[in-house]
C-alpha cells in the first residue's frame, strides 16, 4: 500500500471536493482495467494454488471434479472469486486438521520406505554392496520400520476417530476412508 499515492487524492482541507471524488474515481477505474487485464493471470495463479492445497488435503479426483469453477474456462470475477474462497475454505480445513494431516503424511512416509525396502530386498546385487554391514544395517531399517508402521498407525487411527466425532462425518484421503486406504 502506497501512503504517498493514497495522499495525491486526498483534500489538503476537511472537505471532499468533487475534483478529489473525481480523481478518486478515474484511479479506480484505472485499477479495476489493470485488474480485469489481469485477470486471467490471477485465476491460473489461484489455480496452481489450489492444486497445492488439494494434495495437501489428500482430495480425490473426484472430489477435484465436483468443484466446477475450477474446470470453468470462464475468465471474470466470480470464478476468481469462488477460487479464492475454495482457497481459504481449504486452508482453514488443513489448517483445523494439521496433526492429523501430518500423522498421513507420517503414514505415507513410512509406508513408502517399506515399500522401498521390500523392492531393495528382492535385488541381488544389494549383497555385492561397499560394506560388509549391508544386511545387518537393512535388517536394523527393517525392524525399525516394522515396528514403527503398527504404532504410526494406531496414532492416525486414533486421529480419524476423534475427526468423526469431532465432524460428525468420516476423513478420506483421495476420497475413500483411512481403513480402506491404509
Amino acid at each position: 500500500y502506497d501512503h504517498s499515492e493514497a495522499r495525491r487524492f486526498m483534500p489538503t482541507d476537511d472537505n471532499v471536493h468533487d475534483n478529489a471524488l473525481k480523481a478518486i474515481q478515474a484511479k479506480l477505474d484505472e485499477l479495476e482495467a489493470l485488474k480485469r487485464q489481469h485477470m486471467t493471470d490471477f485465476i491460473a495463479a489461484s489455480k496452481r494454488e489450489l492444486e497445492g492445497v488439494w494434495n495437501q488435503c489428500y482430495m480425490s479426483d473426484g472430489q477435484k471434479a465436483k468443484f466446477l469453477p475450477y474446470h470453468a474456462n470462464t475468465v471474470d470475477e466470480n470464478t476468481l472469486e469462488a477460487l479464492e474462497e475454495e482457497l481459504e475454505r481449504l486452508k482453514k480445513y488443513h489448517e483445523h486438521n494439521l496433526d492429523l494431516f501430518n500423522k498421513v503424511d507420517e503414514w505415507n512416509q513410512t509406508w513408502n520406505h517399506k515399500v522401498e525396502m521390500e523392492a531393495r530386498s528382492k535385488d541381488k546385487n544389494r549383497l555385492m554392496g561397499r560394506g560388509r554391514n549391508n544386511l545387518l544395517e537393512e535388517e536394523k531399517e527393517r525392524k525399525a520400520v516394522q515396528k514403527k508402521l503398527p504404532r504410526v498407525e494406531r496414532e492416525l487411527m486414533s486421529f480419524v476417530e476423534a475427526f468423526a466425532e469431532a465432524n460428525s462425518s468420516e476423513f478420506q484421503v483421495f476420497g475413500m476412508n483411512v481403513a480402506d486406504y491404509s
